[in-house]
């Protein structure tokens, strides 16, 4: 059955928002403290920042796109160092949450739920930010369609940072717990009982080869600045960071 990942990230965002964010196994069934996930952004952004610096990027600290932004876990952070940023996310439930939770006067939170980000202007952004996102992306040419768009929208001597699992191990491969969750929800059983007492969800794990990746983005005039090992997606699982430029 296609999956249908806008209505699977409004289930999770009713189910277990933060958890859904940040994926810690002991913070799953509500065991995020509201402060101390919020604060687990300001950390990665401060990291994320400090390090762009030192790459020389951005040249100007005008707007920042927060790609995947939930709950605004990380947006709010980046508006602490741009004049404005803005939050993307393809559901409505957590871009509730983020107004509800962080809201600020130099952030903007859009749903987006098109293949294409055709709401911003090309040379838009002086750094955009995707982290734990494009890997729950199902299909991975719309993962390209993304990055493609990323490319389009940021400025020049501006910065993209985007994480992307490189591969995956089998057990996340075959999608066991996402094929069960949604074949769960197909025969009717409730969402709630499937997370709370079966304890399975419907996130779904995607990865793109690191050398695909970079001829990509050398298909599209980039300058790769760097490519960092990480473990976003987990210990047991392969996973870059790319920072690029045009």
């Amino acid at each position: 059955m296609p999956i249908d990942y806008k209505k699977d990230w409004n289930e999770l965002a009713e189910l277990d928002p933060l958890w859904a964010i940040a994926t810690r196994p002991e913070k799953k069934f509500g065991k995020w403290d509201k402060d101390e996930f919020f604060q687990s952004g300001e950390k990665e952004i401060k990291e994320i920042i400090n390090y762009c610096k030192n790459l020389g990027y951005p040249s100007e600290f005008q707007n920042a796109l927060d790609f995947g932004c939930g709950a605004g876990r990380l947006t709010i952070p980046l508006s602490k160092n741009f004049v404005q940023c803005i939050g993307v996310d393809i559901s409505e439930t957590m871009i509730k949450l983020a107004k509800k939770y962080q809201n600020s006067p130099n952030c903007k939170y859009i749903v987006n739920s098109d293949k294409k980000l055709s709401m911003f202007d090309n040379d838009s952004f002086d750094l955009i930010y995707s982290s734990i996102v494009l890997q729950h992306v199902p299909e991975k040419e719309l993962i390209k369609s993304y990055i493609s768009e990323f490319i389009r929208i940021l400025k020049k001597n501006g910065i993209l940072v985007f994480q992307l699992p490189s591969r995956l191990p089998i057990k996340q491969r075959i999608q066991i717990v996402s094929k069960l969750y949604h074949f769960l929800r197909f025969i009717g059983i409730k969402k709630e009982f499937i997370y709370k007492k079966i304890g399975v969800n419907p996130i779904f794990m995607n990865s793109i080869p690191e050398t695909e990746v970079t001829s990509f983005l050398e298909g599209l005039g980039t300058k790769i600045l760097e490519i960092r090992k990480d473990n976003r997606a987990g210990k047991k699982i392969e996973s870059k960071t790319y920072f690029v430029t045009k």
